[in-house]
């Protein structure tokens, strides 16, 4: 007890000796807001704030809507905009004619749109808001949302954003034997460990890529690398050699394990690159999680 006490009072004794001059800097004292003047658009017909007042906020944040229970988060303006335009989708048509929820410029290509005017989306008398099931909003408020749109979706400030440019990326990869009907990725004693590949005989690793933009068969960049060091490939097998099966949407890499040595792990490494970016995805990278990193790998038999 004695000990707590004196801790505390040594604490209060340099508080209270603390002089201005002894505190650090603030870096940001010499900020000056006033530079920085935004201009949030509020009046126009076609303005978000406008939407979001009359259309969005009392007819779809309501309890067990999307009141942030799910997307989209019509509670607030920020959370509006920022789960809708440029925003993937969950859940698509039987067509799968949408990638977005809105798209600026086009109500035709923009999901928010489809749900509110098309009865009936995905099943009979679905269209939105379902609190009146099959019932859509007014005229008004259907050409409110319209407008918006064709305006160009633009945010607060009146900006119209730009369409995002992902970076690809591998959705998964597996290891079949040279008929196509055997697969050696699922041979593991743990799951998080490597799994076992023959020697000397002819497989075939196979790679799903995706892409917000270009199509996984036109990317510019496809090769798998393979390196018995977990992040060390600077001499690594480079496997470039590859088809895109257009009935599985996958990409095949032919490959002979007889190059490679008896007991030996391999880790596997896939590049890619989209024609889009200047960078190339490289998955697992050196930051990815060495469990994945142990995913991606098998020792020769």
């Amino acid at each position: 007890m004695r000990k707590i006490l004196f801790i505390i009072f040594g604490i209060t004794l340099f508080l209270v000796n603390c002089t201005e001059d002894d505190l650090p800097i603030n870096p940001y004292d010499a900020v000056n807001y006033d530079d920085n003047t935004i201009v949030v658009d509020t009046l126009s017909a076609t303005s978000f704030v406008r939407l979001h007042k009359e259309v969005l906020a009392p007819s779809c944040n309501v309890l067990g809507c999307h009141d942030g229970t799910f997307e989209p988060d019509f509670r607030t303006v920020e959370s509006s905009y920022n789960t809708m335009v440029y925003h993937s989708i969950v859940k698509n048509n039987l067509a799968e004619d949408f990638t977005y929820r809105v798209v600026p410029f086009d109500t035709a290509k923009s999901v928010l749109h489809e749900r509110l005017t098309n009865c009936c989306f995905v099943n009979t008398d679905d269209r939105m808001p379902q609190d009146n099931i099959g019932n859509s909003l007014s005229q008004d408020d259907l050409n409110m949302v319209s407008n918006w749109i064709m305006d160009g979706a633009k945010d607060i400030t009146g900006s119209t954003p730009t369409e995002p440019n992902n970076l690809p990326n591998v959705e998964f990869f597996f290891v079949m034997n040279a008929t196509f009907d055997s697969t050696y990725s699922e041979n593991r004693t743990e799951f998080y460990l490597p799994f076992l590949m023959p020697a000397n005989q002819q497989v075939n690793f196979i790679f799903r890529v995706w892409d917000d933009k270009t199509n996984a068969e036109d990317m510019q960049i496809n090769k798998m690398l393979l390196s018995e060091f977990q992040d060390d490939f600077s001499n690594s097998i480079d496997a470039s050699s590859m088809y895109y099966d257009t009935n599985f949407d996958v990409w095949t890499i032919p490959f002979n394990t007889a190059v490679l040595q008896s007991g030996k792990t391999y880790y596997i490494r896939y590049e890619i690159n989209d024609g889009e970016n200047a960078t190339n995805t490289i998955y697992p990278n050196n930051q990815t999680s060495f469990i994945f990193k142990s995913i991606w790998s098998f020792t020769v038999q």
